[in-house]
């Protein structure tokens, strides 16, 4: 966080719902830094494996958690990456505007005429890096580093 405020950067962070009410006052330091906070389930659960009314519980009960924080819980990405239309449905009805929980392989979209459902690349995403690709690669940090770095350069240069 010092680094981002060195360079006058914000960012959006995912957030697991748990930790509105174990880590309440790291929450409201993201909130306090100009961070935006988003729900990342309520403690990293299989989301995809869930049935929608234990989804919708975990939804509502996270945006609660992260809302006392200050968050304005506004963002969405599932566990795993995977969300269905009743997860979508709940986000819409509570007032969130972005569901990021879209595979790399789909189109963005709109759900309900106000949830921007925007697609993102594993790659781009840190624990592709640490859990997936190399968990036990000590240059796993580095090989992320360079990922995003070669992005930037992409669309710095492609628009």
């Amino acid at each position: 966080l010092d680094l981002l405020a060195s360079t006058g950067l914000t960012g959006s962070f995912f957030v697991e719902g748990w930790n509105g009410i174990h880590h309440l006052e790291r929450v409201s330091e993201l909130v306090e830094r100009g961070h935006d906070v988003g729900l990342h389930g309520w403690v990293h659960e299989k989301w995809d494996q869930l049935s929608d009314h234990d989804a919708q519980r975990l939804i509502h009960d996270g945006t609660a958690a992260l809302r006392n924080g200050g968050a304005a819980s506004t963002m969405f990405r599932a566990p795993g990456g995977t969300s269905s239309v009743a997860t979508r449905s709940c986000l819409a009805e509570l007032g969130y505007t972005i569901d990021a929980s879209l595979h790399d392989r789909d189109p963005a979209s709109v759900h309900n005429e106000q949830l921007a459902c925007i697609p993102f690349e594993w790659p781009l995403v840190d624990g592709y890096y640490y859990l997936h690709l190399h968990p036990d690669d000590p240059m796993a940090s580095t090989r992320l580093e360079q990922a995003w770095l070669d992005r930037l350069r992409h669309v710095a240069t492609t628009g």
